[in-house]
């Protein structure tokens, strides 16, 4: 005889980020300013929690030389650019790693957005591509901040040619 398994489902988890137009978060929501439905039918909100916004990126640019071709850098800084600007500023942590051949810290983790695009802007590309190093140097870094959320977000135009991690 073969077993028979039998299961339902009383709690369903619903994660969702409200944002205004400009990207920032809304903050200060409760239960009652979401409706939630199933299958057209009205269900009650079991359990809500707020959760604080707050992230910590560590932003992981190449710096290689291929990224002087083109306009890879203005695209680049056109990407930070829109990445601070849906930061909260004062809570949300930033930092800025720049990578060739070896990481280099620009600007250490602070409240957003720091000096980030200035520093972004003194910096030229040199060197080879060391992707897997970085990532794994900028989270070093990274794992210092305790918050909830912490993430790297690595801008590169290309493959990694020179790391000494596979």
């Amino acid at each position: 005889a073969r077993p028979i398994f039998h299961s339902q489902v009383t709690l369903v988890a619903v994660t969702a980020v409200v944002r205004k137009r400009n990207g920032q978060p809304v903050m200060g929501l409760r239960p009652d300013d979401f409706e939630l439905y199933d299958n057209g039918e009205r269900r009650t909100i079991a359990q809500f929690q707020s959760m604080s916004s707050n992230i910590s990126i560590a932003l992981l640019l190449d710096f290689s030389g291929s990224m002087e071709i083109g306009a890879k850098m203005t695209a680049a800084h056109d990407a930070v650019e829109s990445l601070l600007g849906r930061m909260a500023p004062g809570s949300d942590e930033v930092g800025l790693f720049a990578f060739d051949s070896t990481l280099h810290e620009l600007e250490p983790m602070r409240p957003a957005p720091g000096r980030i695009l200035s520093r972004l802007d003194s910096a030229r590309p040199f060197g080879a591509t060391s992707l897997y190093d970085a990532i794994a140097g900028a989270g070093r870094s990274l794992s210092e901040h305790s918050g909830p959320r912490r993430a790297i977000v690595a801008l590169t135009d290309g493959i990694d040619n020179n790391s000494l991690l596979s």
